[in-house]
């Protein structure tokens, strides 16, 4: 008796359900890792939504921020009514962003929230072949909730940066929500991988590695992840060979048809390293980066891919 008193007392204080509001309170955060996708479905009703896919695919889109950001957040707050459904997320540093088709925006911007793109792309496990990236190519996204997580300005982010050793050379990157922790293991990863080719890529392949560099996308007016210390570049000697789509545009018209065997090689083994602790690589883009590796734990969360 005592036992189920103390389970109803905790959901009581945790969880505030009333009328067509929930709130979901850090202290109770681990009871839903596995299952907040299924208190949402079963909170928001279907009829909110074009069909069962549309809200599916917002609900994998929701739980993939919750996971991939959760230690940041105090508190989420879901609501409806017959006009609008909404998720808040609050964040321990007093910012709160609403939770829009993949877009994690201030409510001040969600009135213009078409103009922005969402924190999500399609990416597609570890085999070689290309995707369209296209949050780098489109509309104009100032990476609100980004700054709340990395870095408010140039100053917090460049004061949020560690010292990460890889590949025998220091690079800084940003301590916040276990970016610097995951590089570290993708260090500690590939250096412990007992293969020729991989040692000799280190060790006479890489020419220049690059980390927080504070600045656009290239001939964008848009900043670059390298900007909030979560993206790393990878740069190899190469010869005759394509490892950057923008650069391939003078010499090959049609760019996109650049045969693989025809782009600069990176070793599936770091790719897969890579991978495994959240980074993206920019060798999936149709609009090919390969020496390029960003930080998105939030793609690697999603299990609806459209």
């Amino acid at each position: 008796m005592k036992k189920i008193f103390f389970i109803l007392s905790y959901f009581i204080v945790n969880i505030c359900i009333f009328a067509e509001r929930l709130c979901i309170y850090t202290k109770s955060f681990y009871f839903f890792d596995k299952n907040i996708d299924k208190i949402v479905y079963s909170f928001f009703p279907s009829s909110l939504f074009q069909d069962n896919a549309q809200k599916l695919i917002w609900i994998d889109k929701l739980q993939s921020i919750y996971q991939a950001y959760k230690t940041n957040f105090i508190k989420i707050e879901f609501f409806y009514n017959e006009n609008q459904f909404d998720v808040i997320f609050y964040l321990k540093n007093s910012d709160k962003f609403y939770f829009s088709d993949g877009k994690m925006l201030p409510e001040e911007k969600l009135k213009d929230s078409d103009k922005y793109d969402s924190y999500f792309y399609n990416y597609f496990g570890t085999s070689n072949y290309h995707i369209y990236s296209k949050y780098l190519f489109s509309k104009t996204n100032e990476y609100d909730f980004y700054h709340s997580i990395y870095g408010k300005n140039k100053e917090e982010l460049f004061n949020n940066l560690i010292k990460v050793k890889i590949f025998k050379k220091n690079l800084y990157f940003n301590n916040k929500n276990y970016a610097v922790y995951r590089l570290k293991k993708v260090a500690e990863e590939i250096e412990n991988i007992n293969d020729k080719e991989i040692k000799d890529y280190i060790n006479k392949k890489i020419k220049i590695l690059q980390s927080f560099h504070y600045r656009n996308i290239a001939y964008q007016n848009k900043l670059s992840l390298h900007s909030f210390g979560i993206a790393i570049d990878i740069i190899p000697r190469y010869k005759n060979k394509f490892i950057y789509w923008y650069w391939s545009i003078p010499f090959v018209k049609e760019w996109w048809n650049i045969k693989e065997s025809d782009k600069v090689e990176m070793p599936s083994a770091i790719i897969k390293v890579f991978e495994n602790n959240f980074f993206c690589w920019g060798g999936k883009w149709e609009r090919f980066d390969i020496m390029h590796f960003e930080y998105k734990p939030e793609i690697f969360y999603r299990r609806l891919r459209f």
